[in-house]
């Protein structure tokens, strides 16, 4: 019996059996990993970083890893005794960061190697490098914060040690969501977001700037009421003192979501979806565009027309042309 073989459970169709276990043999690549998932891909367009499910059987958990395939067809599996995915390629050059764990420790990677990055308080749910690739950012929700219904709902992983109670109710613990900016080479993450402002969403607008899908409260509830909104990133960690102001630029009708909030490569403008949606990370709908500066022409934000479906990702390919896809 090779690695991928299992005993056939009694009562199942020996043929049938033979057929499943070839199927995901098959499918199965560099010692097991499967369902390709979170593509990235390294700015010379010659290596592509996936997160995959280590499937080495038909049953039992089934812990993620990144697999790194180069045009050559070199496979190099990055992993560690926690789930490792995110991967997320520097626009410059060919760093690669992933997210570890259930906290969500970020490191970055190496000739397969993996290196921590400074820690965060919290639990990391996003990634994304500055344009310039000089700048990493991260949002990060506090411990205990709400999590989304599509993610089972409950709480996110929080500090308490394992003999506390555990309360159960409707009311928010006060676990914010924050953007938290960090430099190549500093030695720890600074916050950027404004105080007193939930970012369940964020990406770069520039390289000084971020859009951010924002709430005024914490927990889940409000991202149903959330808008989108810039702010400029601060030399200094965010204090209440030098809080950034932030201006709203999509503010969707009342009954509609808003989400996967997109900038054109020269920050220029911000593309958004918005519909109807029954939990935070389900978005689909329509593509909005609006415009990230001070002048907005027209006003308004612009609906484009998508086709008639249901817009789940938007890829800017120039500053004029954007493609959707649902």
């Amino acid at each position: 019996m090779t690695g991928h073989d299992r005993a056939m459970p009694a009562g199942v169709d020996a043929n049938l059996w033979r057929i499943v276990e070839d199927h995901f043999r098959d499918v199965m690549v560099a010692d097991g990993p499967a369902e390709p998932r979170q593509p990235s891909v390294c700015a010379d367009g010659r290596t592509m970083a996936v997160t995959v499910s280590m499937q080495q059987n038909l049953d039992g958990a089934h812990p993620s890893a990144v697999l790194v395939v180069d045009r050559e067809g070199t496979c190099t599996v990055l992993r560690a005794d926690e789930p490792v995915d995110l991967p997320t390629f520097s626009p410059v050059g060919v760093r690669l960061v992933v997210r570890v764990g259930s906290e969500g420790s970020a490191l970055a990677a190496d000739d397969g190697r993996l290196a921590p990055l400074p820690a965060v308080h919290g639990t990391i749910e996003s990634l994304r490098w500055s344009p310039d690739g000089q700048r990493l950012l991260a949002v990060v929700a506090d411990p205990g914060a709400d999590a989304a219904g599509a993610q089972g709902s409950g709480r996110t992983v929080n500090d308490r040690p394992d003999w506390a109670p555990h309360v159960l109710g409707d009311s928010s613990l006060g676990g914010w969501r924050r953007t938290l900016v960090l430099r190549v080479g500093d030695d720890a993450w600074r916050s950027v977001s404004p105080v007193g402002i939930t970012t369940w969403e964020a990406a770069w607008c520039g390289v000084d700037r971020i859009v951010a899908v924002c709430s005024d409260r914490p927990e889940e509830a409000a991202w149903f009421d959330a808008f989108v909104g810039v702010f400029d990133v601060v030399d200094e960690a965010t204090t209440i003192e030098r809080s950034p102001s932030i201006r709203s630029i999509v503010r969707p009708p009342r009954g509609l979501c808003v989400g996967l909030p997109s900038p054109s490569p020269d920050g220029s403008h911000v593309a958004v979806v918005v519909g109807s949606c029954s939990d935070r990370t389900v978005v689909a709908g329509d593509v909005w565009v609006a415009s990230s500066g001070d002048e907005r022409p027209g006003g308004e934000p612009r609906r484009l027309d998508s086709g008639d479906i249901d817009v789940t990702s938007i890829v800017w390919w120039t500053n004029e042309t954007l493609t959707v896809g649902g």
